[in-house]
């Protein structure tokens, strides 16, 4: 389990500093996200609450620190309140398929 704490960046900030982890947001991350979103069911995997999506994140299973992909099998949709509460080290259950 990944207990390191890490600052959650808004998407300004983000946008504003232009980093995904140590590089650039890619190109065709609005669009996945909304694919994983809509995969989902706008629903978190975490509290299986639906939400619109300003307030959703596509969190990665698999950390990309930690060799994971943007791959939409390595995403899954959580609210912004549940991302907040860990910075998500999610059980095996909540793998999507």
């Amino acid at each position: 389990m990944n207990t390191a704490k890490h600052k959650r960046l808004t998407n300004q900030e983000i946008e504003r500093i232009g980093v995904w982890g140590s590089a650039k947001i890619p190109p065709y991350w609005e669009e996945l996200r909304n694919y994983v979103f809509k995969r989902d069911g706008h629903r978190c995997s975490r509290c299986h609450k639906v939400f619109k999506d300003k307030m959703l994140d596509a969190h990665h299973i698999i950390w990309r620190e930690n060799g994971g992909s943007d791959n939409p099998k390595n995403l899954t949709t959580v609210c912004t309140p549940c991302h907040d509460l860990k910075l998500l080290d999610l059980p095996e259950s909540w793998h999507t398929t």
